[in-house]
């Protein structure tokens, strides 16, 4: 999934991505806030507008809209001292409280090799809205297999917008319930992201949560990322609610190599429970997990492996 070196696109490594950002802020052309390493609207842009200064092409990327830095965009800007970044193979080490999140995506797992690797949660999507059809297809043979290899186990939600009532935030959780079955070995989680007008609104998130404590008295994870709280309009009230769930936070900072660059935490948290912090493209880490095949999310619990049972034992549903 890496770019080759002809070229610059959203689906590019992190620190090319960054390069590209402080180089078009030094040639002054606006890209909002500080180089960020994701491909945004503002980058889109600010690329178009360095390619029209120099009598470029207009590329979008596989149809997206996205305008991209193609073959010709990097050359005229080596010409003024662009260069890629040399970016050595740096992995944040496989560590006994690492965590995977997948869904059929990823199509076959070895899930003893997983294991091996250093993994020892995994949480597999499950439901999304109310409808059947996107009920992910590996869920239940990639439960046997994880627990058959010792790993713990999870299961998410994946929200969106509702229609009506009868698939609103309410009917959502309990459908999600319903195919998780309660068998005391699955940890609940909520995947809350911006997938464009289909975002769950947070009055919706706020009824999920509510629905799956007062079934299970327990409170799910909340996979999200720091700008869609912000931009949610939550009130006070509604905040609460969502500071009662163990934050899973999605986040990709990029920093030099050898270092880490921890996540920016929401206003209100004072920690996170897991961090993704590479979804197997971008961020520090993105590298592939022996058992997978392709690039995958990478996940670490904020704790130890001790720790980390523990969190999953007393979390269960």
């Amino acid at each position: 999934m890496a770019t080759s070196l002809d070229q610059i696109n959203p689906k590019s490594k992190s620190a090319y991505i960054y390069q590209w950002q402080i180089f078009l802020y030094n040639q002054g052309f606006t890209i909002v806030g500080t180089a960020d390493s994701l491909w945004g609207q503002h980058t889109s842009t600010a690329t178009e507008e360095f390619q029209s200064k120099y009598g470029l092409g207009h590329p979008t990327y596989k149809g997206t809209g996205d305008v991209y830095a193609d073959a010709a965009t990097i050359q005229q800007a080596q010409k003024l001292g662009f260069d890629f970044p040399v970016i050595p193979n740096l992995e944040i080490p496989a560590q006994s409280n690492s965590v995977l999140d997948i869904s059929h995506y990823q199509g076959t797992v070895d899930f003893q090799k997983v294991y091996e690797a250093g993994i020892r949660a995994v949480v597999n999507k499950c439901t999304q809205g109310t409808d059947p059809y996107l009920n992910d297809s590996s869920y239940s043979t990639n439960k046997t297999q994880a627990l058959k290899a010792g790993l713990l186990w999870g299961a998410y939600h994946f929200g969106v917008k509702s229609t009506d009532s009868s698939n609103g935030g309410t009917a959502q959780a309990n459908y999600f319930l319903d195919h998780v079955g309660k068998d005391g070995d699955t940890v609940l989680a909520l995947d809350w992201e911006n997938i464009g007008s289909r975002i769950m609104s947070v009055s919706e998130v706020v009824d999920v949560i509510n629905t799956i404590y007062n079934t299970t008295n327990i409170y799910p994870l909340l996979y999200t990322r720091k700008d869609i709280i912000v931009r949610s309009g939550a009130t006070s009230s509604q905040l609460d609610i969502l500071k009662q769930c163990p934050l899973w936070l999605s986040a990709y900072p990029w920093s030099p190599p050898g270092t880490l660059k921890m996540p920016v935490l929401p206003s209100g948290w004072n920690s996170y429970t897991i961090w993704q912090f590479s979804d197997g493209t971008h961020g520090q880490g993105a590298v592939p997990v022996n058992g997978i095949h392709g690039p995958c999310d990478r996940d670490i619990f904020n704790g130890s492996e001790t720790d980390l049972t523990s969190f999953w034992t007393a979390n269960q549903y």
